[in-house]
């Protein structure tokens, strides 16, 4: 873990993107200092889990219609009703002022990733527009493997994206390799607009 000293944020052993990655980041860094690293984790856990099981919840997560006040005070009564720490209190508490509660189950996603990244294991999403066969999935595990430090271990998920139409889009920790039919396309299609 390194720190920043111009800031005092600890930066997260991974980078996450977008708005769930700029929360999750701080929160990390908050829960960091704090020595709360795992209670945080098992905090949104549990909110993931409510989210999942509770339909009322997840509809309270997602909704526009209740104002930014009414929003904060009741992620803050649930928050304390189920027990969470005082930083996950407080992650809920600025999603609802900020009006991004929708983002909620990101935020722990990205959190996650961090987490993982902190014990040494580093995600892997291969989307292609096929099935890979198994023969494939091998091969492309044993070059990936490269691209980690030898004490890191990478779990793999493959799933299938036909809008690529063909090619493969990798995710490894924080790389992205777009190598899709559907990105040269519109590489294409960009450099003819330009042309014309």
């Amino acid at each position: 873990m390194s720190s920043t000293k111009a800031t005092g944020l600890v930066k997260p052993p991974v980078r996450v993107f977008g708005v769930a990655g700029r929360y999750a980041e701080a929160l990390y860094s908050a829960a960091s200092k704090n020595n709360a690293l795992e209670a945080v984790e098992k905090d949104l856990a549990q909110v993931r889990n409510l989210a999942n099981a509770d339909a009322a919840f997840n509809e309270f997560l997602n909704t526009p219609l209740l104002k930014r006040s009414d929003k904060k005070k009741l992620a803050i009564d649930i928050t304390k009703k189920i027990k969470l720490n005082a930083l996950s209190q407080n992650l809920l508490g600025a999603l609802a002022e900020n009006n991004r509660l929708d983002y909620t189950l990101q935020v722990a996603d990205a959190y996650d990733t961090i987490m993982r990244a902190q014990r040494g294991i580093v995600s892997c999403n291969v989307a292609s527009a096929n099935p890979l066969d198994q023969s494939f999935q091998n091969q492309l595990q044993q070059a990936l493997k490269g691209f980690v430090k030898p004490n890191e271990k990478i779990t793999f998920n493959f799933r299938v994206e036909p809008t690529i139409i063909g090619g493969l889009v990798i995710e490894l920790g924080d790389k992205y390799i777009d190598m899709s039919v559907l990105s040269r396309i519109q590489k294409l299609s960009q450099t003819l607009r330009e042309a014309l």
